[in-house]
Protein backbone atom coordinates (compact mmCIF):
# COMPACT_ATOMS: atom_id res chain seq x y z
CA UNK A 1 0.00 0.00 0.00
CA UNK A 2 1.23 3.19 -0.54
CA UNK A 3 0.03 6.83 1.79
CA UNK A 4 1.00 10.41 1.27
CA UNK A 5 0.23 13.15 3.21
CA UNK A 6 1.08 16.92 2.72
CA UNK A 7 3.55 18.80 4.53
CA UNK A 8 3.28 22.45 4.62
CA UNK A 9 6.45 25.00 3.37
CA UNK A 10 4.61 23.95 -0.38
CA UNK A 11 6.53 20.85 -0.76
CA UNK A 12 5.38 18.10 -3.06
CA UNK A 13 3.22 15.54 -1.63
CA UNK A 14 5.69 13.03 0.28
CA UNK A 15 4.24 8.80 -0.53
CA UNK A 16 5.18 6.12 1.96
CA UNK A 17 5.22 2.38 0.38
CA UNK A 18 4.80 0.31 3.69
CA UNK A 19 5.27 -3.38 3.75
CA UNK A 20 5.05 -6.20 6.18
CA UNK A 21 8.08 -7.61 8.07
CA UNK A 22 7.63 -11.39 7.80
CA UNK A 23 8.13 -13.51 11.26
CA UNK A 24 11.88 -14.33 11.83
CA UNK A 25 10.70 -17.88 10.38
CA UNK A 26 10.13 -16.51 7.00
CA UNK A 27 6.99 -17.85 6.38
CA UNK A 28 3.66 -17.18 7.97
CA UNK A 29 3.53 -14.12 10.95
CA UNK A 30 3.81 -10.58 10.48
CA UNK A 31 4.94 -9.45 13.87
CA UNK A 32 5.04 -5.78 15.17
CA UNK A 33 8.79 -5.06 17.10
CA UNK A 34 8.04 -2.09 19.90
CA UNK A 35 10.21 1.01 18.44
CA UNK A 36 13.70 1.23 20.27
CA UNK A 37 13.85 5.27 21.07
CA UNK A 38 16.84 7.29 20.41
CA UNK A 39 16.91 11.11 20.82
CA UNK A 40 17.78 12.73 17.59
CA UNK A 41 19.32 16.44 17.37
CA UNK A 42 20.25 17.80 13.62
CA UNK A 43 23.66 19.78 13.73
CA UNK A 44 21.20 23.34 12.71
CA UNK A 45 18.11 22.33 13.83
CA UNK A 46 18.27 23.60 17.26
CA UNK A 47 15.73 21.13 18.73
CA UNK A 48 15.79 17.42 19.96
CA UNK A 49 13.34 15.03 19.77
CA UNK A 50 12.53 11.31 20.23
CA UNK A 51 12.38 9.17 17.38
CA UNK A 52 11.32 5.93 16.95
CA UNK A 53 14.06 4.39 14.71
CA UNK A 54 17.79 3.96 13.63
CA UNK A 55 16.60 5.33 10.25
CA UNK A 56 16.25 8.55 9.78
CA UNK A 57 15.39 10.10 6.45
CA UNK A 58 16.76 13.57 5.91
CA UNK A 59 15.24 15.69 3.10
CA UNK A 60 15.21 19.38 1.43
CA UNK A 61 13.31 20.97 -1.16
CA UNK A 62 14.56 22.31 -3.64
CA UNK A 63 14.60 26.07 -3.80
CA UNK A 64 11.65 26.49 -6.19
CA UNK A 65 9.30 23.82 -3.92
CA UNK A 66 8.98 26.04 -0.82
CA UNK A 67 7.22 28.80 -0.18
CA UNK A 68 8.32 32.18 -1.25
CA UNK A 69 8.57 33.14 2.21
CA UNK A 70 10.42 30.71 3.74
CA UNK A 71 14.31 30.89 3.37
CA UNK A 72 15.23 27.79 3.89
CA UNK A 73 13.41 24.23 5.52
CA UNK A 74 14.60 20.59 6.67
CA UNK A 75 12.44 17.67 7.17
CA UNK A 76 13.51 14.36 8.92
CA UNK A 77 11.63 11.45 8.80
CA UNK A 78 11.29 8.07 10.56
CA UNK A 79 8.94 5.23 9.89
CA UNK A 80 7.96 2.17 11.99
CA UNK A 81 5.19 -0.18 11.11
CA UNK A 82 2.72 2.22 9.62
CA UNK A 83 3.03 5.15 10.87
CA UNK A 84 5.36 7.99 9.91
CA UNK A 85 7.09 10.15 12.23
CA UNK A 86 8.18 13.52 10.53
CA UNK A 87 10.13 16.72 12.36
CA UNK A 88 10.26 19.61 10.13
CA UNK A 89 11.34 23.33 10.63
CA UNK A 90 11.37 26.78 8.24
CA UNK A 91 12.93 29.52 8.49
CA UNK A 92 11.91 32.91 7.32
CA UNK A 93 13.05 35.41 4.62
CA UNK A 94 11.55 38.30 6.24
CA UNK A 95 11.51 39.45 10.17
CA UNK A 96 7.94 37.78 11.61
CA UNK A 97 8.81 38.44 15.16
CA UNK A 98 6.33 41.75 14.53
CA UNK A 99 3.77 39.35 13.20
CA UNK A 100 0.98 38.30 15.80
CA UNK A 101 1.86 34.55 16.16
CA UNK A 102 -1.77 33.29 16.02
CA UNK A 103 -1.58 34.53 12.06
CA UNK A 104 1.56 32.43 11.32
CA UNK A 105 0.22 29.47 13.08
CA UNK A 106 -3.75 29.80 10.95
CA UNK A 107 -1.69 29.88 7.99
CA UNK A 108 0.42 26.79 8.98
CA UNK A 109 -3.21 24.88 9.68
CA UNK A 110 -4.65 26.13 6.84
CA UNK A 111 -1.67 24.93 4.61
CA UNK A 112 -2.26 21.43 6.15
CA UNK A 113 -5.95 21.19 5.10
CA UNK A 114 -5.32 22.09 1.52
CA UNK A 115 -6.60 18.96 -0.83
CA UNK A 116 -10.17 18.24 1.10
CA UNK A 117 -8.03 17.39 4.33
CA UNK A 118 -10.67 18.26 7.55
CA UNK A 119 -9.39 19.48 10.68
CA UNK A 120 -11.14 17.27 13.38
CA UNK A 121 -9.87 19.10 16.03
CA UNK A 122 -7.48 22.30 16.97
CA UNK A 123 -6.12 23.70 20.45
CA UNK A 124 -3.83 25.98 21.75
CA UNK A 125 -0.23 25.63 22.74
CA UNK A 126 3.05 26.79 24.07
CA UNK A 127 6.47 25.85 24.35
CA UNK A 128 7.89 27.58 27.00
CA UNK A 129 7.57 31.64 25.54
CA UNK A 130 6.82 30.08 22.32
CA UNK A 131 2.96 29.93 20.62
CA UNK A 132 2.11 26.63 18.84
CA UNK A 133 -0.74 24.78 18.27
CA UNK A 134 -1.51 21.33 18.38
CA UNK A 135 -3.85 19.87 15.51
CA UNK A 136 -5.36 16.39 14.12
CA UNK A 137 -6.97 15.97 10.67
CA UNK A 138 -8.49 13.37 8.06
CA UNK A 139 -7.00 12.94 4.82
CA UNK A 140 -10.19 11.00 3.31
CA UNK A 141 -8.23 10.45 0.04
CA UNK A 142 -5.15 8.71 1.61
CA UNK A 143 -7.20 7.28 4.42
CA UNK A 144 -5.07 8.64 7.05
CA UNK A 145 -4.81 10.47 10.50
CA UNK A 146 -2.33 13.10 11.22
CA UNK A 147 -1.53 14.40 14.74
CA UNK A 148 0.72 17.09 15.16
CA UNK A 149 1.90 20.31 16.53
CA UNK A 150 3.37 23.58 14.86
CA UNK A 151 5.51 26.25 16.94
CA UNK A 152 6.76 29.44 15.98
CA UNK A 153 10.28 30.42 17.82
CA UNK A 154 11.43 33.85 16.36
CA UNK A 155 12.46 33.64 12.77
CA UNK A 156 11.61 29.76 12.60
CA UNK A 157 8.85 27.48 12.25
CA UNK A 158 8.42 23.92 13.45
CA UNK A 159 6.44 21.24 12.71
CA UNK A 160 5.95 17.73 14.63
CA UNK A 161 3.53 15.43 12.44
CA UNK A 162 2.65 11.48 13.11
CA UNK A 163 0.65 9.81 10.15
CA UNK A 164 -0.86 6.57 10.07
CA UNK A 165 -3.53 4.77 8.12
CA UNK A 166 -4.81 3.47 11.46
CA UNK A 167 -4.65 4.86 14.94
CA UNK A 168 -1.30 4.88 16.23
CA UNK A 169 -0.08 3.81 19.62
CA UNK A 170 -1.08 6.91 21.89
CA UNK A 171 1.75 6.32 23.69
CA UNK A 172 3.77 6.53 20.56
CA UNK A 173 2.25 9.78 19.41
CA UNK A 174 2.46 11.33 23.11
CA UNK A 175 6.15 10.30 23.73
CA UNK A 176 7.50 11.50 20.49
CA UNK A 177 5.30 14.94 20.68
CA UNK A 178 6.04 15.76 24.36
CA UNK A 179 9.67 15.04 23.31
CA UNK A 180 10.41 17.80 21.32
CA UNK A 181 12.85 20.44 23.02
CA UNK A 182 14.70 23.53 21.48
CA UNK A 183 18.39 23.95 22.13
CA UNK A 184 20.46 27.36 21.98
Amino acid sequence: MQYSFFVPYSFPNIAFRFESVPHSCGKCCIIAAAPEWQEFSPDKGKFSILMPNEEIVDMAPEPGEMHEGVKSTKMYLSVHEKNVFMVSYADFKSDVTQLPSSELLDSAVEGMLEDGKKLVSQKNITLGAYSGREVQFWDETAGITLTGRVFIVKQRMYMLLVGSDRNPQISNVSKFLNSFQLID
